[in-house]
């Protein structure tokens, strides 16, 4: 096996593997490269898809409280006593019923 450097009518240089004894084979270098990378980023992708699943009732536990407290912060603070919004108070009663806050 030995590698082989060549450059082709466009000057453009080309890396293959070149290998064999009775049944003589390559590949280009590229080619194994781009696929390498196309099969690494499907598999991270997968095990990405897999952690979100097996974690995803874990986050929703711990982020879905917090993400409620600072929305009834906001809606809180942005009701005014001298403008009262009927929406936002019943949404930040809702809010506090379900959450304790």
């Amino acid at each position: 096996m030995r590698l082989h450097s060549y450059r082709d009518e466009s000057h453009s240089r080309h890396f293959d593997l070149i290998g064999g004894g009775d049944h003589p084979w390559s590949i280009d270098l590229v080619c194994v490269t781009a696929s390498a990378i196309l099969v690494v980023g499907f598999g991270c992708a997968l095990a990405v898809n897999w952690i979100y699943k097996s974690f995803a009732r874990c986050l929703a536990e711990v982020w879905e409280p917090l993400a409620a407290l600072l929305l009834a912060g906001c809606c809180c603070s942005c009701v005014s006593p001298s403008v009262p919004s009927v929406a936002a108070s019943y949404q930040c009663d809702l809010i506090r019923q379900r959450y304790g806050v």
